[in-house]
């Protein structure tokens, strides 16, 4: 069965909707289609840290780590980019039209 990846703004909400007087967290839960267990640990995430609560998928990281992470995946995805220009370049030189 694969993972399910949830918002931000759905753990928000779930958040919210759970710590409201109407229904239990439980309950709330059900309704929402996941586990008591995984909006337990969302409550104590954003009752932590209300600003950098849920930055991606996953374990909660800092806002600077998740910064570094998307920096990251953009050098690799501009390296492969240059990998793929100089190619192209070296196929139009081999190839004049």
């Amino acid at each position: 069965m694969k993972r399910r990846i949830f918002d931000r703004q759905f753990k928000i909400e779930a958040v919210r909707l759970a710590c409201s007087a109407d229904m239990t967290v439980t309950q709330t839960a059900r309704t929402l289609n996941i586990s008591a267990t995984t909006l337990y640990r969302w409550i104590a995430e954003w009752e932590q840290d209300k600003d950098n609560a849920f930055p991606g998928r996953g374990s909660p990281v800092t806002n600077a780590a998740f910064e570094i992470s998307k920096l990251h995946k953009k050098v690799a995805y501009l390296e492969q980019e240059n990998a793929l220009l100089k190619k192209y370049q070296a196929f139009l030189k081999r190839n004049p039209r």
